[in-house]
């Protein structure tokens, strides 16, 4: 016997829908341009955190799920952090923290919201989609260096 939700849970379903689908428009946007361009991929990065940190205030479920592959991330963050607080070139550091923190964010991203089959789907099509755009265009600028006649000096 199947029961309807009652009117406050589909209420707080509707409300989600919107995060959600911003998150998974970010989440698009950055794993189509990861080969192409690193302020495009930035910015779908962006949106797809604030998609997901909206998401989950609204929903009220700050619980996250952690696999000791992100327990793992989370101890060399935490190096990362450490180094860079005794390191001599501090802004280096804070950078070196921002290139372990990246992945990390998106590894407890993707763990913790990436459940359903079709965004699965979404998400493998969107990397091969990627790949194969990042293939073809550095094969096409290698090739085209090939071709090119080189040029005749007097």
């Amino acid at each position: 016997m199947v029961t309807e939700a009652p009117a406050s849970d589909r209420k707080t379903r509707s409300r989600v829908s919107y995060p959600d689908m911003v998150f998974t428009l970010g989440l698009g946007m950055m794993i189509l341009f990861l080969p192409l361009s690193e302020t495009l991929k930035n910015v779908g990065y962006a949106v797809a955190l604030v998609g997901w940190i909206v998401k989950r205030g609204v929903k009220r479920d700050f619980s996250i799920r952690m696999t000791s592959f992100g327990v793992a991330l989370c101890l060399y963050l935490l190096t990362s952090l450490l180094s860079a607080a005794f390191a001599v070139d501090q802004r280096e550091g804070l950078r070196g923290a921002w290139d372990v923190f990246f992945p990390l964010s998106l590894f407890v991203i993707i763990v913790n919201d990436v459940e359903t089959l079709p965004k699965i789907r979404l998400c493998l099509r969107l990397f091969i989609i990627s790949t194969a755009i990042g293939v073809a265009w550095g094969l096409f600028d290698n090739l085209d260096k090939i071709w090119r006649p080189l040029p005749a000096y007097p």
